[in-house]
């Protein structure tokens, strides 16, 4: 501790950022190829993942392609590295079938009620109309009955409509005109007697 003996030393210190890694919201994707979409803060990023199904064209790009060949979820990480300070965020896609709505074909029917005929295909389907005057036995039914209800509409052309939904926002439409046409009821008159 002499006053006459001092020696100094100097260290530096480098205050790096801290990167905020955000690898954007879950995807739902009715397909088999979504654009993921991280927030990028500072540094360099890279998306990785574990499984082996799921393929990223561009792991360096925050908004790049990744695609699959299997329907399933998967877990795509964004990591991102400033000078040492490294921070990562997990997104999930879940890749989906896009359903398609088959309505069948235009019909016409000397009859009130018609038996529809819709494809039967991925998800939920619902029957619905534009007319009030249209109900349906089961209208989650590819081939439920379309009933007209003729006291209080005419007989003529409605459209029925066929929506498919696989309950992961994946939707199709279709629809049919169903001409419902009066059955005529014959009537030659009374027997008569002639001599």
């Amino acid at each position: 501790n002499d006053p006459l003996c001092n020696t100094t030393d100097t260290i530096a210190i480098t205050f790096n950022e801290q990167p905020i890694a955000n690898a954007g919201a879950d995807i739902f994707q009715c397909d088999f190829d979504a654009t993921l979409n991280a927030y990028p803060s500072v540094g360099a990023g890279t998306w990785t993942t574990t499984s082996t199904d799921l393929n990223i064209t561009s792991a360096n790009d925050p908004n790049s392609n990744s695609f699959t060949i299997i329907y399933n979820s998967y877990s795509a990480v964004w990591t991102e590295n400033n000078l040492g300070c490294i921070q990562s965020d997990t997104t999930i896609i879940t890749f989906t079938e896009q359903p398609t709505a088959n309505a069948g074909l235009d019909d016409i029917i000397c009859d009130n009620n018609y038996t529809l005929n819709a494809a039967i295909d991925v998800g939920q389907g619902t029957w619905s109309s534009p007319s009030p005057f249209i109900s349906f036995a089961d209208s989650s039914f590819e081939n439920t009955t379309a009933t007209l209800d003729t006291a209080s509409a005419p007989y003529g052309n409605y459209n029925i409509i066929w929506i498919k939904d696989n309950n992961f926002g994946c939707t199709d439409t279709d629809s049919v005109n169903i001409n419902f046409i009066q059955q005529p009821i014959p009537f030659a008159g009374n027997d008569t007697s002639i001599c």
